[in-house]
């Protein structure tokens, strides 16, 4: 299992939201379901928090729906305080709210 907490960074003058990850793979024996433990944990979470983002590629254009990823009302007060949502400073893509 693997947890990479969101965080804000400076990075060439502009304030960045850094996205959360929660990530696992199962056993390859399927004894431990640690996929199952994820959706659960990620079910949990979503009665508290806000979801589907729109993910638009600044360099090379075209934007997709994401249904799955949260946010918080915190990181929505960022978005439209100016805080740019990624989830790397070098990658192309950038998020916002589907429902502003």
């Amino acid at each position: 299992m693997e947890i990479k907490p969101g965080h804000l960074v400076e990075y060439n003058g502009e304030n960045i939201l850094q996205l959360t990850e929660i990530s696992t793979t199962d056993s390859e024996d399927k004894l431990i379901c640690l996929c199952k433990a994820i959706n659960w944990l990620k079910r949990q979470i979503k009665t508290n928090e806000f979801s589907g983002v729109i993910g638009k590629n600044i360099i090379y254009g075209g934007e997709n729906i994401y249904t799955h990823i949260l946010y918080t009302y915190q990181a929505k007060s960022l978005f439209y305080d100016k805080v740019i949502w990624k989830q790397d400073p070098l990658f192309n893509s950038v998020y916002e709210p589907l429902i502003p």
